[in-house]
């Protein structure tokens, strides 16, 4: 089992079933510290990307990101994941051409008390962006029902995680 700390789409549970194919087991609100949301646009995501994202998206494809600010805080769900969930996770976020895999401790407040817990989630590091508030922000940034069926088409390809 694997706990996610998923921000943007992934904090909504359609998206996660839509990502790896089944629900996930259970999730609960919580928050990313030291991390601050950022607002990408096709032209500031990573050119090797963008290629695949070109594949499913127009130019004016925009999407949630996050990297480390100290002095911010990220919204969000943690999810409780089998390890083939998460790793079908990892292939949506092309962790490695765009995101990077980071652990790092959110906070749940649980009857009023704070409990830190440890997590997995994927930042980026100095890719061009504009920051967004990370309290108060739109689950999805792109329409959702576009998104739902790419995360299945993808999903269903013969090679998971590669685009065709």
């Amino acid at each position: 089992m694997k706990l996610y700390f998923g921000f943007g789409a992934n904090r909504d549970p359609e998206m996660i079933t839509a990502i790896t194919g089944k629900k996930p087991i259970f999730g609960f609100p919580a928050i990313l510290k030291n991390f601050e949301l950022v607002y990408q646009s096709m032209n500031q995501i990573p050119k090797v990307a963008q290629k695949i994202l070109k594949q499913n998206w127009a130019n004016d494809f925009v999407s949630y990101a996050i990297k480390p600010n100290q002095n911010q805080e990220v919204c969000g769900t943690i999810w409780f994941l089998t390890n083939k969930q998460r790793a079908a996770i990892s292939l949506w976020e092309l962790n490695g051409l765009w995101s990077y895999k980071t652990t790092s401790m959110a906070e749940i407040n649980f009857f009023k008390i704070k409990i830190p817990v440890k997590v997995e989630t994927e930042i980026i590091h100095s890719q061009e962006h504009l920051p967004v508030s990370g309290k108060n922000y739109k689950t999805f940034i792109v329409p959702k029902n576009k998104i739902l069926e790419t995360a299945i088409l993808v999903r269903n390809l013969p090679v998971p995680g590669v685009i065709v």
